[in-house]
């Protein structure tokens, strides 16, 4: 076919065009205007140009999601397995696209999670650190609890990547908590997965079986495993372990300091606003700008118009950096709500709250 002819007005449906840009802009131009032309087109090309119309699929249902056209697309797409590979592609989906589509794919399907885990495992391209992120990622936002992806985490949280490690360990510990499983990853020389397996025990069990898993951990080398070991046992109520959340807001290191202020943002205990004025001047930025951001949480609309709770201002950024990625942002102000999450931390220590994000914000 000739270029002439491969760039005939939209008006003609039934010409084929050349793979590429052009068909796709084609089908674009088609999807908007005409949609019986854009469907008529569409069969015609499926055995000819059926990755670059998968392409298409996928990019439209993540723009536009479930339209009509989006409607009529969707049975077209599940088809075949074969957009599963693109949807774990980070070069052709950013991980906001990629979650939509899949959770689109999933609604629509009973069979998307055992295909999505067919695919891991037999597709060999899919073996790179960017795929198996995507692939958790995906694993975490839209399948949830799901056994059929249990073997492939076990695997993987044996993976030689750290943080792939890390991040399989802690969505296994959510999907199938268990002392037993849970006292294994602790033994884990990964201080992110002692840290998540710790973690886990905050829902898990009774207080007699936990309390002295996390009274162990407090002798941990990690500072994010001795934190998290302090929140599990605030939420037993033991009196030492805010305390001792103070003592490590003073700590030498800037990494330490950011888990603690974590910590202060997830209790919203009230008490730790003293220690988060005073780390709202720290030398480091990060944990300065991350103080700032919790203390503003916690303050009160009705405290900052009275100037009850003052925040310091910026100082300058010193060369001085954490040494630990922290676990996760803080939240932005909403008194009504981190009232709620204080009164469920102090009061229900078995209370279930979501684990996935922060087991992703490693």
């Amino acid at each position: 076919m000739s270029t002439q002819n491969s760039l005939r007005p939209v008006n003609t449906p039934h010409d084929c065009p050349a793979p590429g840009s052009d068909l796709e802009e084609k089908l674009t131009v088609l999807a908007e205007t005409n949609v019986d032309a854009f469907f008529t087109l569409f069969k015609r090309l499926r055995n000819t140009h059926k990755e670059e119309l998968t392409r298409f699929c996928l990019r439209y249902l993540a723009l536009h999601g479930l339209t009509p056209t989006g409607r009529r697309l969707q049975p077209l797409i599940l088809s075949g397995n074969e957009y599963l590979a693109l949807l774990l592609d980070p070069q052709f989906l950013s991980d906001d696209e990629a979650i939509r589509v899949a959770h689109i794919m999933h609604d629509a399907s009973r069979h998307f999670t055992a295909h999505f885990q067919r695919e891991l495992a037999q597709n060999p391209t899919l073996t790179t650190g960017e795929h198996l992120d995507r692939a958790l990622a995906l694993c975490k936002s839209v399948i949830g609890d799901c056994g059929v992806m249990v073997a492939w985490l076990r695997t993987l949280s044996q993976h030689r990547n750290d943080r792939l490690r890390a991040k399989a360990a802690g969505l296994l510990c959510a999907i199938r908590p268990s002392l037993r499983m849970i006292e294994h990853q602790y033994r884990s020389d990964d201080p992110r997965i002692r840290a998540n397996a710790i973690e886990s025990l905050w829902t898990l069990g009774t207080p007699s079986e936990t309390h002295p898993i996390l009274r162990a951990a407090l002798d941990d080398e990690s500072s994010r495993v001795v934190v998290n070991a302090l929140v599990g046992l605030y939420r037993l109520d033991q009196p030492d372990s805010f305390a001792r959340l103070l003592l490590l807001a003073e700590d030498p290191s800037p990494g330490t300091r950011m888990s603690v202020i974590w910590a202060f943002g997830l209790l919203a205990d009230r008490r730790c606003i003293p220690a988060l004025q005073k780390l709202a001047a720290d030398p480091s930025r990060q944990v300065r700008l991350k103080a700032v951001r919790v203390l503003a949480a916690l303050q009160p609309p009705e405290d900052a118009e009275c100037g009850e709770i003052q925040t310091p201002q910026d100082q300058p950024v010193s060369a001085q950096d954490d040494d630990q990625k922290p676990a996760q942002a803080a939240p932005q102000p909403n008194t009504a709500e981190h009232e709620k999450r204080a009164a469920v931390n102090s009061k229900q220590p078995g209370a279930k709250d979501s684990r996935n994000d922060r087991i992703f914000n490693l």
